[in-house]
């Protein structure tokens, strides 16, 4: 098999992919800014680079699943999307607990809550276990 280059189809890519994983870098160059650009008015910037990330690497994982009939960017679209929706319900369960226990850690920051908690001990006000020494 020749060494694919960057004329090669993105099908191409993928079944060379298997002999040289180095070939999926092509794919890599050729579509995660168009991706990136997508994901980023999703989700923002930050995790934009990490479902981009993700989206590639389940990508090249699964590389023999993908039917090279079909369209690649297709193909790699439909994997951020999944993890984009993975990412909402994600959320959505890390706010639904947030309601049941009261707690919003973006109004109550973590140092606020261990200051609390140690004025508290200090006080006596919450009981603590003995120590051992």
């Amino acid at each position: 098999m020749s060494r694919p280059t960057e004329r090669s189809g993105d099908a191409e890519l993928v079944a060379a992919s298997s002999e040289d994983p180095e070939a999926f870098g092509e794919l890599f160059h050729r579509h995660a800014p168009r991706l990136h650009a997508y994901i980023k008015r999703r989700l923002g910037r930050t995790l934009a680079d990490d479902i981009v990330a993700e989206a590639f690497a389940t990508a090249f994982r699964q590389r023999g699943r993908f039917d090279g009939r079909s369209e690649f960017a297709a193909w790699l679209w439909g994997i951020a999307s999944n993890l984009i929706a993975k990412h909402h319900r994600q959320e959505t369960r890390m706010y639904r607990a947030f309601a049941r226990t009261g707690v919003d850690p973006a109004e109550d920051g973590i140092a606020e809550l261990v200051s609390d908690r140690m004025t508290a001990a200090a006080q006596g006000l919450i009981w603590r276990r003995p120590s051992p020494h």
